[in-house]
């Protein structure tokens, strides 16, 4: 198996077929369904990347990024939120100034996620092996993924309950 991907949302739907495409792209796969069991599985896991929705009931997932960042673990994260009845801009902001490297609105397209998630790991790996590289460039790519994102035109996106490849 490759890289280990913990991932943690609410949406029983959206958790299994982002399950599946990590899976197809030879991921290990821990799926956990609100944040505590995320954190829980996290600490047994040691993943390689954590996914997590914003807005998820026992805990939410700004306080996930918190609890990982605390642990000073530099595990990859991603934030991802519709926002619930707020809207999700607000969420992910606070998400990226915790420490999440990017965040991404729901609804979106399940390739672009995946050419995002691979591209993070991407570099961090490379940043890992080059001792001459400063670590601050992961900081410039985390933000170049996530400002591509608001520069997609929202056409391109697809409701993940509606996800066809």
């Amino acid at each position: 198996m490759g890289k280990k991907v913990l991932i943690i949302d609410d949406d029983p739907a959206l958790l299994a077929q982002m399950g599946d495409a990590f899976r197809k792209n030879q991921f290990e796969v821990f799926l956990a369904s609100d944040g505590q069991a995320g954190i829980d599985m996290f600490e047994s896991v040691h993943p390689d990347l954590v996914i997590t929705d914003i807005v998820m009931p026992a805990k939410e997932g700004v306080s996930v990024i918190i609890d990982i960042k605390k642990s000073g673990s530099d595990v990859l994260l991603i934030a991802m939120s519709g926002g619930g009845a707020r809207g999700c801009k607000n969420y992910l902001r606070w998400a990226k100034e915790l420490g999440a490297n990017v965040a991404i609105e729901k609804p979106f397209r399940m390739s672009t996620f995946m050419m995002i998630a691979k591209q993070l790991i991407s570099e961090a790996d490379y940043l890992k092996h080059d001792p001459a590289t400063d670590r601050s460039s992961l900081s410039y790519v985390s933000a170049k993924l996530s400002s591509g994102l608001e520069d997609m035109d929202s056409s391109h996106s697809y409701d993940h309950r509606h996800y066809t490849k």
